[in-house]
């Protein structure tokens, strides 16, 4: 029986993953950077809350660039071991759509919705 990949390029996915990784990176490079500026001490009390505001935002950037990171490296890897395009959880396969949408996911909806619950 094919499955859902037999229609899917994996080298395209491959090829839109590395990029995505390639510039979560250099983001979060940039960002581990920026926070490292904003360490130095201001004499400024008005400069020194605006620096830790700025600081914690680029937290929050840095985060959610590091869970996506781990997202697509994950991606990424089970392209490599063959178990791409099939659920985590149950090993069903995951609907095309789904994966064109996006293709990190791990989880068929029934799981990701029982997972999110």
């Amino acid at each position: 029986m094919p499955t859902a990949l037999a229609t899917i390029d994996l080298a395209d996915i491959v090829e839109e993953l590395t990029g995505e990784r390639d510039q979560l990176t250099a983001r979060i490079d940039r960002l581990v950077a920026d926070m490292d500026i904003s360490n130095f001490q201001m004499s400024d009390q008005g400069d020194q809350s605006h620096f830790a505001i700025e600081r914690d935002q680029s937290g929050g950037l840095l985060t959610a660039a590091r869970n996506r990171l781990t997202d697509v490296e994950r991606a990424l890897d089970r392209i490599d071991n063959g178990t791409y395009g099939t659920c985590t959880t149950c090993h069903t396969t995951i609907p095309l759509e789904r994966l064109e949408f996006r293709p990190t996911l791990d989880r068929c909806v029934d799981c990701a919705q029982k997972a999110a619950a």
